[in-house]
């Protein structure tokens, strides 16, 4: 029957009762220390010198498959950028001459 009162009975493994310490117990899984920074630092850096060795080892074998353009495409491409350099050249010389005769025009008029 339930009269107000909150009973609560201990937790039990086997009939014997069992203690609850959240303190005293380890969250990892194994009971071995942590590497010191350094040691880990030094494997990292061991780790990811033999990558890049071995990207860099595999690097002439893929040479072959680099489709390199033909000197006409080169010349186009470079002749287009060129091109496209000199009309925002102009554009952008012309956009900030527009806004210094504008700012002129502000000063005088201010003064």
């Amino acid at each position: 029957s339930f009269n107000g009162r909150v009973s609560y009975n201990k937790p039990t493994v086997g009939g014997y009762p069992m203690s609850v310490c959240f303190a005293c117990q380890s969250t990892s899984l194994h009971d071995e220390p942590e590497p010191s920074l350094w040691l880990s630092l030094v494997r990292d850096i061991v780790g990811s010198t033999g990558s890049v060795f071995s990207f860099m080892a595999e690097q002439p074998s893929q040479l072959k498959f680099i489709e390199w353009p033909s000197f006409t495409t080169t010349l186009k491409t470079a002749t287009l950028s060129l091109f496209l350099v000199a009309v925002f050249i102009v554009a952008l010389s012309s956009v900030d001459s527009a806004l210094c005769y504008v700012l002129a025009l502000i000063l005088r008029k201010s003064l």
